[in-house]
């Protein structure tokens, strides 16, 4: 298994994918391609809080990382890159 970051992993699931993927189905698809090796009780919770914390359209109060996703209406992640592309 490749050393990459848990963001690092979920931009390459959105870029093979190439669409808007739930939390869900980014955990789901990282635990598939054996992306990233989760080592706490609950992996989708850090998933979930590594993707608010690196998109836009979520207000976070203190830190905030690089934008590398956009939170859509439909509860989804997008790559902010793709999206601008279109």
């Amino acid at each position: 298994m490749k050393k990459i970051t848990i963001t690092s992993a979920a931009v390459e699931v959105l870029n093979k994918i190439a669409k808007p993927l739930s939390a869900e189905e980014i955990y789901d698809s990282i635990l598939k391609q054996q992306l990233y090796e989760f080592k706490a009780k609950e992996p989708l919770s850090i998933l979930k809080s590594e993707l608010r914390k690196h998109s836009e359209g979520i207000e976070l109060k203190g830190k905030g990382g690089t934008k590398y996703f956009v939170f859509q209406k439909d509860k989804t992640y997008a790559l902010k890159n793709k999206l601008s592309e279109k």
